[in-house]
């Protein structure tokens, strides 16, 4: 009976994302197909991560899927707030100048800080703090998980074509 309902939550995670990315991609365009994979593969992963039922999924994922798009855009702030304070370097800019620019990368990076504590307070809304708990640790596993993925196909850092591996700088430790 479990595996039954932790197979419906997951068909019904991967329903709901499949339904909001046919919404938002009518034309099925091949850009985002690759981004719409992975996120059916995340939810499927999370899902059984969490030991979500039926009903915490139902009611989880729409919450979830709204402070992601939050997230993205947060991310999206941080990484230009980020190229602006690099380019400033690079232009030579005053202090008084790169200061400002410090300035709203420090606002960005603790927009980000505050939205995670926003998304833990969202989620303990419709889920207990031991799935918060699992979904925290799922995603980070998950990360990991496609990084892993990336780099064993040759496109990772310190990778070359079929695989193999590149000479290391030598102020790298060696992995043993």
């Amino acid at each position: 009976m479990k595996k039954i309902l932790k197979a419906a939550a997951v068909m019904a995670a991967f329903l709901t994302v499949t339904a909001a990315a046919f919404a938002q991609n009518p034309q099925g365009k091949q850009e985002n197909s690759w981004r719409e994979k992975m996120m059916a593969e995340k939810i499927g992963f999370l899902t059984s991560a969490m030991e979500l039922t039926s009903d915490e999924a139902q009611a989880f994922w729409p919450v979830y899927n709204r402070l992601e798009e939050q997230k993205e855009q947060q991310m999206r702030a941080s990484r230009n707030a980020y190229r602006a304070l690099s380019a400033a370097l690079k232009e030579g800019k005053s202090d008084d100048e790169i200061a400002e620019i410090l300035a709203q990368y420090t606002s960005a990076q603790l927009a980000s800080a505050d939205l995670e504590a926003t998304c833990i307070s969202e989620y303990g809304k419709v889920l207990p703090a031991q799935k918060i708990a699992k979904l925290i640790v799922g995603e980070e596993k998950f990360r990991r998980m496609q990084f892993q993925r990336f780099q064993g196909q040759g496109q990772g850092p310190g990778q070359m074509r079929g695989g193999e591996r590149g000479p290391r700088p030598a102020d790298r430790p060696q992995q043993k």
